[in-house]
């Protein structure tokens, strides 16, 4: 594919390139793509979050539409997207710059469960972390489906039908406060180690 991959900068951790190399050669493995689970409409989550003017939300996956940008402004918040999926490389590279000053808070609505992948998933999740002050608030938001358990292709590509619960095991390895309020999983307190590197895809054109 045409994705470009970014790593992490000095700010962020220290990375070796065989690490990087190896997550590189790792995506090519997410089977199924993102960009069709955009929906136009605002999530859920956006209005469930108490906002506070003034801040800075970083929307890690937040598709394609400006609605939920659109509904931040109105809170008085700038919304941050970073889509590689749905954004061009250029509204990506200039969102990845804002990243690294890090957000007040970070969305994740209903990305997880359209990722069949634990290792892509954990990158997002580490993207999240990474994103954030250190007192900063990560909303995931999770489309349960059926909620079965059993993952499938859709007509708009992959869904997990996982239960919310099921995420946060997941969640708290990047976390160290993580509590979950219906399919909503609030995580604070970020806990990145040392050399851990996630990969940052800037998008094609």
């Amino acid at each position: 594919n045409n994705l470009s991959p970014k790593a992490d900068d000095v700010k962020y951790s220290a990375f070796s390139k065989k690490s990087v190399d190896a997550a590189i050669k790792g995506y090519e493995k997410q089977g199924i793509s993102s960009a069709d689970t955009s929906l136009m409409q605002i999530p859920a989550v956006f209005k469930k979050i108490k906002w506070v003017p003034g801040t800075v939300n970083i929307d890690i996956g937040g598709g394609k539409y400006d609605l939920a940008t659109e509904y931040a402004k109105e809170q008085g918040v700038e919304n941050v997207v970073f889509d590689p999926f749905n954004r061009n490389k250029k509204h990506n590279e200039a969102a990845f710059e804002k990243i690294k000053t890090k957000g007040d808070t970070a969305t994740v609505a209903n990305v997880l469960n359209v990722i069949a992948e634990e290792q892509w998933r954990d990158n997002v999740i580490l993207q999240a972390a990474k994103s954030i002050k250190k007192n900063g608030i990560v909303y995931f938001s999770i489309y349960e489906g059926d909620g079965a358990g059993e993952g499938r292709v859709t007509s708009k590509g992959w869904q997990n039908n996982k239960k919310t619960s099921e995420y946060v095991a997941e969640i708290e390895q990047h976390f160290d406060e993580v509590k979950r309020k219906g399919n909503i999983i609030e995580a604070r307190n970020p806990n990145v180690k040392v050399n851990e590197t996630a990969v940052w895809f800037m998008g094609e054109g």
